[in-house]
């Protein structure tokens, strides 16, 4: 699409400092600014009032900031985070011209879920609870968005399945298994990318562990959320010789742990930290003293056999819930532990979950690998229970010293430290501190990011009056 050529111009700092051309979106612009164009609308500013409409909006909250891309090479400055309001710039020749998009500017967005559970609750893992609330995020603001999950999965948004509910993952799956495993998985995401290709969506959201997406979805805008550490398939596109980022492709990440893992394969990858509707998760009417609550898959990475050592260890009763999905693990390491102390209440929905974690007096996170980010801890700091956390990937950004105490070490003694130093906070303060992981936060920097993929339209630049 061609612009036409911006009818005012506006002026604001040195005209002299005008270096480059560029087109700007700028888009949910919450109130107008003295001088900012209006909705659909072409202006021409030289780069003096660009950097001041930066500071302008930093300024002004914290909630509608610029994001960038790309364009640290022009304006020079630091990049700004991400959030609601999202621009694009392109380079030209000696002046930024910009255009404020209307605020019900909605996308067509596909969204490729990991294929080893539905995405319905209760949730058999944060990947499906992440991608639950973030279709209905993007849909309840109007965007039409289209889930590509296993069949099974529900949403307030169109779902298309492209896997049978009833082909069962296997976690811990032999060679042989695992390779079978993968054609399958794969098959059936592929079948998903060439559907999107057959649509016409402004944008695909990768919200899978898949390879797939990264090497069929070329030339399509499309924003990968990596939620593991890099894994092995991808590994081998990444650090395939001669390979590079498509250009039409985005990498976010759920933490800044997680993030330095990845900026090994990927020059860049912005951070966005995941969100819970805080009203869902409820402080009690009063903790019961001398019980501790642990929740998650049960495998051996998450560490629940660690949990169960340091409640021990430190005389508190603990209850369990999560799916278990490493049946073998369960069996030698956490069943024969049950007594009348030591409790296993099955896979709760989120209504008996947030119960459960609410009236323990500590909760305890034993993740044994570099937790990318940890919800069900997010999830307890939004119930007012402190947490005691083994030190381990982002557990360090999401606890502070208001919400909970992380280990010094790795082991069940360093870990039962911590419980007796959780325990006795402040449970007012504990809850005060998860406000900025919202929901909402969450989805205005994926609606940003979004944003930032689609093409922009061909602009005829104007010049400067």
């Amino acid at each position: 699409m061609a612009c036409r050529t911006p009818s005012r111009s506006v002026s604001s700092g040195s005209e002299s400092e005008g270096i480059g051309r560029a087109c700007c979106f700028l888009s949910r612009w919450p109130r107008p600014l003295p001088g900012l164009p209006c909705a659909g609308e072409w202006a021409v500013a030289p780069r003096g009032f660009f950097l001041g409409l930066q500071k302008a909006i930093r300024d002004r909250t914290s909630d509608h900031i610029l994001t960038e891309h790309h364009t640290s090479r022009y304006i020079g400055g630091r990049r700004p985070p991400a959030s609601a309001l999202t621009k694009e710039i392109a380079f030209h020749a000696d002046a930024y011209m910009i255009r404020a998009l209307p605020a019900d500017d909605r996308l067509r967005i596909a969204v490729l879920a990991h294929l080893h559970h539905p995405v319905v609750p209760p949730f058999a893992g944060g990947m499906e609870s992440h991608t639950a609330h973030l279709v209905d995020g993007l849909a309840a603001r109007g965007h039409d968005v289209t889930l590509f999950a296993k069949q099974g999965s529900e949403a307030t948004c169109r779902v298309e399945p492209v896997l049978a509910r009833s082909y069962a993952v296997d976690g811990y799956p032999d060679s042989d298994g695992r390779d079978r495993q993968h054609l399958v998985l794969d098959s059936a995401m592929a079948r998903a990318v060439r559907r999107i290709r057959g649509e016409r969506f402004d944008a695909v959201l990768n919200n899978s562990l898949s390879p797939v997406p990264h090497r069929e979805l070329a030339g399509v805008p499309t924003l990968h959320v990596l939620h593991n550490p890099v894994l092995p398939r991808l590994a081998e596109i990444f650090g395939a010789p001669g390979w590079s980022p498509d250009s039409a492709h985005r990498h976010v990440t759920v933490s800044h742990a997680n993030a330095s893992a990845w900026r090994q394969w990927l020059p860049e990858v912005d951070v966005v930290h995941n969100g819970i509707t805080l009203d869902s998760w409820r402080a009690g009417a009063g903790p019961l003293r001398g019980t501790a609550a642990w929740t998650g898959r049960i495998t051996p990475e998450k560490g629940t056999h660690l949990a169960i050592a340091a409640a021990r260890a430190t005389n508190m009763k603990l209850k369990i819930a999560g799916p278990i999905q490493d049946r073998d693990y369960f069996s030698a390491l956490v069943e024969p532990e049950l007594d009348a102390d030591i409790i296993y209440l099955g896979h709760l929905d989120q209504g008996e979950l947030g119960a459960m974690i609410a009236s323990a007096q500590v909760f305890i996170s034993s993740p044994l690998w570099e937790e990318p980010f940890g919800l069900t801890t997010l999830e307890a700091i939004a119930c007012g229970t402190p947490v005691a956390a083994l030190p381990f990937g982002a557990m360090t950004e999401i606890i502070n010293r208001h919400s909970g105490v992380l280990a010094t070490g790795p082991d069940a003694g360093s870990l039962a430290r911590a419980v007796l130093g959780a325990r006795e906070l402040d449970r007012g303060k504990v809850r005060a501190s998860v406000r900025s992981f919202s929901l909402d936060s969450m989805i205005d920097a994926y609606e940003g990011h979004l944003r930032s993929v689609v093409p922009m339209p061909q602009c005829t630049p104007g010049r400067l009056s």
